[in-house]
Formats: C-alpha cells, structure tokens, sequence
C-alpha cells in the first residue's frame, strides 16, 4: 500500500510541475526576463520631474489654489541637489 501510495503522489508531483510550466510564464526562463527587462528604471531625478508634472496638471484646473501651491513648491524645488535642479530645468 505504501508503494502505490508513493507512486501516485510521484506521478501527481510531476503533472503538477507540467501544469506549471504550461501556465505559469514566469517559467519561460530568459523570455520572461526579456520581456520584464523591456521597461528602463527611471532615475530619481527623473521621476521627480514626473511627479512635479504631474501635480501642475493637477492643479491647472484650479484658479484659486494655483498661487498657493506654487508657493508651495518652489522651497522644495529650490532645497533639492543642484544636480537634480539642473535636470528639472532642462
């Protein structure tokens, strides 16, 4: 009985693994990391200006608080790293 037993937990391991490799893509190996290597990391500078971007368009629609959060945000942008300011500015 345990040797029927084990034979069928084997065979139920290794349909379990083709199962696996049938759906799951992350075993196809170095086509999965070339599709996830495809989109760059962006630096810190760079997401920076992203999200300064995106609260300008944020905020465009707002005609009363527009002012404010300028003032708002000049001090941060004026407390970064000069390497980062240049990278704002271009």
């Amino acid at each position: 009985m345990v040797a029927h037993t084990t034979i069928v937990f084997a065979r139920y391991i290794l349909l379990a693994v083709e199962a696996r490799n049938e759906l799951d893509p992350r075993t196809l190996g170095a086509l999965f990391l070339a599709m996830c290597d495809e989109m760059t990391d962006i630096r810190y500078a760079d997401a920076i200006a992203l999200l300064l971007q995106l609260l300008a368009q944020a905020i465009s629609p707002l005609p009363d608080n527009t002012a404010k959060i300028q003032e708002a945000v000049q001090p941060f942008v004026a407390s970064l790293p000069s390497a980062i300011k240049a990278r704002l500015a271009a």
